[in-house]
């Protein structure tokens, strides 16, 4: 993809994620990359909740506690309500790049699609599937970075203590269903390694006796 190597090499965030993937392996290298455009449609909404002055550490977790596959309903709502009072919608950003617009259209209905179908082993996929996706996802990244970045002030793709002007400071306590417009969801359940451990060993000795 041409200007992808520069591209990605000097933006932090997508460097540090890429690094060590195995770029001659096409299912591994799409499956990071996938992943990789995930992160930076979230991480526009963490920013959003920054500038709302919602601390990190409160944003993440409404993040995490409240994270849906990106789609094109209720993406767009949740970037409104953050962005709205910049003045911004989801729709202002799409439609200021036709280029970005075409490369979402594809992410949602050729490259999702095709992770989707990997991740949860329905199919397989041709190189020249897979390359195509790499590179929906590759333009995808480039674009909604460029997109974005006069509204955020810098790039989503790199650090964000760089963004101009710096985002605000937060305030603890925030009423975050009133700013999100989404109701309060319960914590995502925690897991236990240790506990997990001990039910794993004690499966294998049943299958051993």
């Amino acid at each position: 993809m041409p200007g992808w190597v520069p591209w990605s090499d000097s933006h932090s965030l997508i460097a540090r994620k890429l690094r060590g993937v195995d770029r001659e392996n096409l299912k591994v290298y799409f499956q990071a990359l996938h992943g990789l455009t995930e992160a930076i449609f979230r991480r526009s909404l963490l920013v959003g909740l920054r500038m709302n002055q919602v601390p990190f550490k409160e944003a993440e977790t409404w993040l995490h506690d409240h994270d849906e596959t990106l789609d094109r309903k209720e993406f767009p709502k949740r970037f409104g309500r953050l962005y709205g009072t910049r003045g911004t919608s989801w729709s202002d950003v799409t439609s200021a790049s036709e280029t970005f617009r075409c490369a979402l259209d594809l992410w949602h209905d050729y490259s999702k699609v095709i992770r989707n179908h990997l991740a949860h082993a329905i199919r397989s996929y041709a190189d020249e599937w897979l390359t195509c996706a790499i590179q929906v996802d590759q333009i995808l990244l480039m674009e909604f970075d460029r997109a974005i970045e006069q509204v955020v002030g810098g790039s989503l793709a790199h650090d964000l203590t760089k963004l101009v002007p710096r985002l605000p400071k937060g305030i603890p306590g925030q009423d975050l269903p009133k700013i999100t417009g989404v109701k309060q969801r319960k914590p995502r359940p925690t897991v236990s390694l240790g506990g997990a451990q001990i039910e794993v060993a004690r499966l294998i000795g049943m299958r051993t006796k």
